[in-house]
């Protein structure tokens, strides 16, 4: 969970509260590349919507610069998207290369798993957070 990318969330002026809602939700499971796997369905579960609601307002989110979609298979089917939280205008808060998703299809090398999808997200911050862990790591925090 990242407090860091709900507390975001809600500094944001999303106008449709569903919407919202959703991308909090989103938020909830992020990882720190604020990237997360919900699937729809477990979307709906936490928010109490429609599971077709959900899905529409990932797209909406999607469209209005919030998120990026990458959509997963595993084994020839379709599996939880990666969702990537995105400042509004386009520029990503994932930092770093995009995390390998959660093997879900059972495999120990998860080799039949299939990305597809649209490019990675800009990192244009310039921000070497390997460099700042291992600097945090020497110090013991």
């Amino acid at each position: 969970m990242s407090y860091a990318a709900m507390d975001w969330v809600c500094e944001q002026t999303i106008k449709d509260p569903q919407a919202k809602y959703v991308l909090l939700m989103v938020a909830k499971h992020v990882n720190d590349r604020w990237q997360a796997w919900p699937s729809a369905q477990r979307l709906a579960e936490l928010t109490g919507l429609n599971e077709r609601t959900v899905r529409r307002k990932l797209v909406e989110l999607k469209k209005d610069g919030y998120l990026f979609v990458e959509t997963r298979n595993v084994g020839g089917r379709q599996s939880s998207n990666m969702m990537t939280i995105k400042r509004k205008g386009g520029q990503s808060v994932s930092r770093g290369r995009a995390e390998r998703p959660p093997n879900i299809s059972g495999n120990k090398n998860n080799s039949s798993s299939v990305i597809r999808g649209a490019e990675s997200p800009p990192n244009n911050d310039g921000i070497d957070f390997s460099a700042m862990a291992a600097k945090s790591m020497r110090k013991g925090n």
